[in-house]
């Protein structure tokens, strides 16, 4: 076994030359586990239904003459946590269901999107429950009674923005549930979302719709894209100001939106009339939802917090219809 372990020059698809042991006891240390996790930070190659065939046919192609790269033969990918990270990374704070899209749609329709997801995703929940007064309020957002610490659904279009090539279009929509959202309503909204195959308004688009199936791309709406922790976060959509001040924006304002937002207290932040990063949607005033609802002052804002955050994290007025979705960001850059 050692004269074979030497002759051993690589491994895996590593063009690092390797040096392969053989011990006859168990190592002292537990190995790291790589464990699945859509949110994951990690991207590896993995094996699919099919693959190995795929893989067959290639290699008869090259073969038999024919030209045939292995660059040309497309790579499964998962995301998997980093097990150097000790925090489980796969329970999110607050329940989720994403959607994708079949084709981008551009960023300027991002109130639109949100409000014609809720629509459907209502349309299909009435069916389920027997009627539109059975529907959670949770689901349909009119809260009986007062407090902050009372959040709705919210429905977040996902636009491509922060990278290198971000153009603002948006690949799908994250369906966010408040924390202690009971079992039977996340079930509600997940049912209601799966039956959602189309989003369509007349004269205007028509976007096919499935749930998310685990594949890594488009990034844009991969859950891990925006739901990692991260101490600071930049807005990829205007942050509609909660109330009119004719002074600056303060620490203190802004800890009262995140608490309205169910965020911790911010420990700084940077505000800008125009967009940080690259690709964030810029709406223009009749773009911001129906009945100029949601009208008035609104800024670009990179938060920092004292401890990471755990994404998706939306601030401001119009928070849950898409506006004030923010990417998580480190040193400025995007992860």
């Amino acid at each position: 076994l050692r004269y074979r372990a030497a002759r051993v020059p690589y491994f895996g698809c590593s063009d690092s030359p390797a040096v392969v042991t053989v011990s006859t006891e168990a190592p002292d240390t537990q190995l790291p586990k790589w464990s699945p996790d859509p949110a994951g930070t990690v991207t590896l190659p993995i094996p699919t239904p099919g693959y190995l065939a795929a893989l067959d046919d290639h290699f008869a192609l090259w073969s038999s003459g024919t030209p045939a790269r292995r660059s040309w033969l497309r790579t499964p990918l998962a995301s998997y946590r980093d097990p150097a990270n000790s925090r489980r990374a796969s329970a999110p704070d607050a329940p989720c269901v994403w959607l994708r899209f079949a084709r981008p749609i551009a960023g300027r329709r991002l109130v639109d999107v949100a409000e014609l997801t809720r629509a459907a995703v209502l349309e299909h929940a009435e069916r389920l429950v027997g009627g539109r007064d059975n529907i959670p309020e949770v689901l349909h957002g009119h809260l009986s009674g007062r407090g902050e610490d009372r959040h709705s659904v919210r429905w977040l279009p996902l636009p491509n923005s922060g990278g290198p090539h971000g153009d603002a279009r948006l690949f799908g929509v994250c369906i966010w549930m408040p924390w202690g959202t009971t079992s039977d309503v996340i079930e509600i909204v997940r049912a209601s979302a799966a039956s959602v195959h189309e989003l369509i308004r007349p004269r205007a688009y028509g976007i096919e719709v499935t749930m998310f199936d685990g594949t890594i791309r488009p990034w844009a709406s991969n859950p891990g894209r925006w739901s990692r922790e991260s101490a600071t976060w930049t807005s990829v959509s205007p942050v509609l100001h909660e109330h009119h001040h004719k002074r600056d924006l303060s620490l203190d304002d802004l800890s009262r939106w995140c608490r309205y937002a169910g965020l911790p207290k911010p420990i700084s932040f940077f505000q800008s009339p125009v967009p940080l990063l690259p690709g964030s949607v810029v709406l223009q005033p009749n773009e911001l939802g129906h009945s100029g609802r949601f009208r008035g002052p609104k800024s670009y804002l990179e938060v920092t917090f004292e401890a990471p955050v755990r994404g998706p994290v939306a601030l401001g007025r119009g928070r849950g219809f898409g506006l004030g979705l923010m990417a998580p960001t480190s040193g400025g850059d995007v992860a």
